[in-house]
């Protein structure tokens, strides 16, 4: 997350704005000011970071979308049946490589546009 600011970060608070109804995700500290959560109801988790610098104060969401897994088709010898994702997504090489064993593909964070 980018705030466009280059200044040392003196703290950080991490937050939930909203999580799906019926969840009881909370944020657990980790080491180096990350924090993480079980995503225990499929829907959307907004997390705001607030960043404290010598320059200010600085606020980041971030919306995380829990859902099931479908499955998986269309490569290894596997055919796609919908709805797998590969009927929709064999051409994405970054999800291809993901979901071929032994392969690690560079993973980006995915945040939905307000």
């Amino acid at each position: 997350m980018n705030v466009g600011d280059t200044s040392a970060i003196s703290s950080v608070t991490w937050s939930f704005v909203s999580i799906p109804a019926g969840s009881n995700s909370v944020l657990t500290n980790l080491a180096n000011q990350w924090v993480q959560f079980l995503a225990d109801t499929n829907g959307t988790y907004v997390v705001n970071m607030h960043i404290v610098t010598s320059t200010g104060t600085h606020d980041t969401t971030i919306n995380i979308v829990s859902s099931y897994f479908v499955g998986v088709g269309n490569f290894d010898g596997v055919s796609a049946i919908w709805p797998q994702c590969m009927t929709c997504h064999a051409s994405m090489p970054n999800l291809q490589q993901f979901l071929t064993p032994g392969k690690t593909p560079p993973m980006q964070p995915y945040s939905k546009p307000k």
